[in-house]
């Protein structure tokens, strides 16, 4: 899981995760299935492909949502410990 640097302080002085954008986004892919089970099959034969690909987009959107996060954080952890990324042996050639 990703580490948000925002986080909120609950009454006891403990820090609370917020929620990340990543999971909103992958959260709202499933609000479309409502649709699937709500509507009467009549309407919903020409509108479950529509529906299917909205869900499908925003699932994948959030997704790469995390995988950018991720990078981020590695990304930042390695230049906090010094890491340039380089691999150890074109570290000794310098």
């Amino acid at each position: 899981m990703s580490r948000n640097e925002t986080s909120t302080v609950s009454t006891a002085g403990q820090s609370l995760p917020s929620l990340e954008p990543w999971l909103i986004v992958c959260l709202l892919a499933f609000v479309p299935a409502v649709l699937i089970v709500t509507l009467p099959r009549a309407v919903l034969v020409p509108l479950l492909v529509p529906i299917i690909s909205i869900m499908g987009a925003l699932l994948l959107a959030g997704l790469v949502m995390l995988g950018r996060t991720e990078l981020k954080h590695a990304r930042a952890s390695a230049a906090a410990r010094g890491d340039d990324g380089d691999p150890p042996d074109a570290r000794e050639r310098r």
